[in-house]
């Protein structure tokens, strides 16, 4: 995906929405393939939130996301 692409996908969201990424436990690099919302939560395991990321997807979460991805 392009920048302009990006930018044009982004501006469709509120833009004090938080953006997300998957976890980091991922090596390599890859297209961006979509952008939509999602709902997340925070972990509640300080460990998991340093190995494997900040938050976790959760239909009932109460954290509006935009969740830019590659799968």
């Amino acid at each position: 995906m392009k920048v302009q692409e990006l930018i044009e996908k982004l501006r469709t969201f509120d833009p004090e929405s938080l953006v997300v990424t998957r976890g980091l436990d991922e090596d390599g690099f890859a297209d961006i393939r979509f952008v939509e919302a999602i709902h997340v939560r925070e972990r509640e395991s300080e460990y998991a939130r340093e190995i494997i990321g900040e938050y976790e997807s959760s239909k009932d979460g109460k954290i509006p996301a935009i969740l830019i991805d590659h799968s």
